[in-house]
């Protein structure tokens, strides 16, 4: 890592300092509405090295649409295409929409292509079209894609349309050996040439083939890992015939009443889901699928003599223009209804909304009887009343289905045993139906003239048993009280965080243990508790501390611990810390502003380093040999001229004895913002001028 800043830089071209990856996401989103080309030279008067990055962008888009004129189209092909090849990296995704009209353009699409191609990529999606003549009477020819296309091993997903097929498709072999997606729109392909695609392609899960003329049928047999099919056709399609074991999609949609092909798909026992779109229907259409469970029909017909006679079918969803206009929400499946209502707009509580879409579908406002998702925050109401009056209905009503919540947010103040009786009510239901994400705030009313601390909301003992729980927030709310009584069944628990939570040692202790799956641990403000001691622990990765009371000792030892975060919030002092058995703590960061000369030496393995401190760290021992990075953030530094800056951090490479390892980044803040970065050029000018030591260069190795 490597941070650099000089009065030289100045305040006009910090961009161009960002790393390429971080330039490479910016590009990505940049708004094309007026083309790329102009958005990059705008960004390149801010920065002078911005537009000769795309040299090295591995994302490719080149839409005609998003440009004025399609002669800065083609000029901006020729030129990012010359660019980034000179660059030996693949490309990730290249996507080329464009209408060719005269040999010129043809010739700029095939050179992008060939030389694309031949780099490598991973996504390509193609989409080439000939300008239209209404008074052909002919079909007019596709543009035909290089050959080359046949040989990118590394192809991942694959999109074609209004494009032709390589020519040498059936003389050449097709190495699409990692190819996971195929989709096929308006390209010309037969029976041969289809079969000879997908069994060339052993990876293949995901194939979807739209108005493609030439081919009356689809033979597969024995593909393992073929998932997803997709067919839309408008001539006659006669034959699906598929064996494929993990077959478990499929939708075929007749777009000219043709009437559905013959299918055989009776090997696929995982087949399990079936959407069917036309007007004409046979009796005995279930017969094809003899293990599906979700059969969903879009026809005229009225279906009166279809065959139901399916063991396995669970689920019929058939969508009728017979049903009329007036509500087509409520056969929506429950699924998308349940995404819709999550994204409700609550400003003016969940029930509102409700009410207002109930006018438009007679079954909407009954789903949130199945709706696994609970959103219950007080300041989302306009009143107390009406908050804790939805609590308590959609808890029951929740309650009457039998199943368990995929989520619980609870954030609430209570004031008298009513609320307290529904707060509590709502928990002993849901818990007991189980939860998998719980997030609890409860706080009780502050009273300023109490000289005491308030006593917290305590959790119903039902949390403890619910072993299907895997994220447990809490805030300012007390633990059960049978916690050390009763055993904890935290069995899939993965992140626990804990804020303003009483606690002492032994709990947080036997709260640890009981996790075994436990990933992520944060204590934030959390009272009682003097020292962490974990041991053994084989899946803790993550551990967060802030502390405004005394935090003597931090005791840990878990194998694959990888983060640790330590926080004085009132000035204590760092705890006494023993971490040399977690070899995986490669990343360690500190707020406080006390700081003893030898902290590195609680952490061996350390990598990354982040200080945020008052101290100078003058004394500060740097003697590990796994640091290889410090990040030093001041909140206050007695300079006055970024030069004193420059000196102070060549003083402090100087002097350490780590052989260059350590890549040192100094931040200085004044009112939240940086004023000052080291620079390599400035480092070693000030090297020259102090000591005639040998030129080193910003790590501190010599030259």
């Amino acid at each position: 890592m490597e941070t650099l800043a000089s009065e030289t830089i100045g305040d006009v071209d910090r961009i161009s300092h960002l790393p390429e990856s971080i330039i490479h996401t910016i590009l990505d989103s940049f708004d094309t509405s007026h083309g790329p080309p102009i958005d990059l030279v705008r960004m390149s008067v801010l920065s002078r090295t911005w537009l000769n990055l795309t040299a090295s962008f591995p994302i490719l888009y080149f839409i005609i649409d998003d440009f004025i004129s399609r002669e800065s189209f083609f000029k901006y092909v020729e030129y990012s295409t010359s660019r980034f090849c000179l660059q030996n990296v693949p490309a990730q995704k290249l996507t080329l929409l464009a209408t060719i009209s005269n040999p010129a353009e043809i010739n700029t699409i095939y050179q992008c292509l060939e030389l694309v191609l031949k780099k490598g990529v991973k996504e390509l999606l193609v989409d080439i079209t000939l300008p239209e003549y209404s008074s052909s009477p002919f079909p007019l020819p596709k543009y035909g894609l290089p050959d080359i296309l046949l040989s990118v091993s590394v192809l991942k997903y694959l999109i074609i349309r209004h494009t032709a097929l390589p020519s040498s498709l059936m003389v050449d072999g097709i190495k699409f050996t990692s190819l996971i997606c195929l989709i096929l729109c308006d390209v010309p392909v037969d029976d041969e040439m289809m079969k000879y695609l997908v069994n060339s392609c052993p990876f293949l899960q995901d194939l979807r083939i739209s108005c493609c003329d030439g081919f009356q049928s689809l033979c597969v047999y024995g593909h393992q890992y073929l998932q997803h099919v997709s067919f839309d056709y408008e001539t006659p399609l006669e034959r699906i015939d598929i064996d494929a074991p993990n077959l478990s999609y499929l939708w075929v949609q007749d777009l000219e009443d043709r009437g559905p092909p013959r299918m055989n798909l009776a090997s696929c026992r995982k087949l399990k889901t079936v959407t069917y779109c036309g007007r004409i229907l046979p009796n005995d259409f279930l017969s094809n699928f003899p293990f599906i469970e979700y059969l969903h029909l879009m026809t005229d017909d009225t279906c009166n003599n279809l065959k139901l006679s399916s063991h396995s079918l669970r689920m019929e969803t058939l969508t009728s223009e017979i049903i009329g206009d007036v509500d087509r929400i409520s056969h929506l499946p429950e699924s998308i209804v349940h995404t819709i209502l999550d994204s409700f707009d609550v400003s003016n509580g969940p029930p509102i909304d409700l009410v207002r879409m109930s006018i438009l579908s007679k079954t909407w406002f009954n789903l949130t009887t199945s709706f696994p998702i609970l959103h219950f925050i007080i300041e989302d109401f306009i009143s107390r009343e009406s908050f804790f009056k939805y609590v308590e209905y959609t808890t029951s009503r929740f309650c009457l289905q039998n199943v368990p919540a995929q989520k619980l947010t609870l954030l609430a103040t209570i004031s008298n045993p009513a609320e307290i009786n529904t707060i509590y009510q709502c928990l002993e239901l849901i818990l007991k139906k189980g939860v998998k994400e719980l997030l609890v705030d409860i706080t009780l009313p502050e009273y300023s003239s109490s000289p005491f601390p308030l006593p917290k909301y305590g959790l119903p003992d039902i949390l403890l048993s619910v072993s299907v729980l895997k994220y447990l927030i809490i805030r300012h709310t007390a633990l059960p009280s049978s916690l050390m009584v009763d055993g904890i069944k935290f069995k899939s628990l993965k992140c626990l965080i804990l804020c303003d939570v009483p606690i002492n040692d032994e709990m947080i202790r036997y709260l640890v243990n009981s996790c075994p799956l436990l990933q992520d641990l944060r204590i934030s403000s959390c009272d009682g508790f003097q020292s962490l001691c974990v041991y053994g622990h084989q899946n803790l990765q993550h551990v967060s501390i802030d502390y405004e009371t005394p935090l003597e000792r931090i005791d840990i030892d878990a194998p694959n611990l990888s983060y640790l975060w330590v926080q004085d919030l009132e000035d204590r002092g760092p705890p006494r810390m023993n971490l040399a058995s977690c070899k995986k703590l490669t990343t360690v960061t500190y707020c406080g502003r006390t700081l003893s000369n030898d902290f590195l030496s609680n952490f061996p393995f350390v990598e990354y380093l982040h200080l945020m401190t008052d101290d100078m760290c003058n004394n500060l021992k740097l003697s590990s040999r796994s640091l290889r990075v410090l990040v030093l953030e001041l909140s206050s530094f007695p300079v006055t001229d970024s030069k004193d800056v420059i000196k102070f951090i060549c003083d402090k490479l100087l002097q350490q004895e780590d052989q260059g390892r350590t890549s040192i980044q100094f931040v200085l803040r004044d009112e939240g913002k940086t004023i000052g970065f080291m620079k390599k050029d400035g480092i070693q000018q000030q090297a020259k001028e102090q000591s005639k030591v040998p030129k080193k260069n910003l790590l501190g190795r010599s030259r």
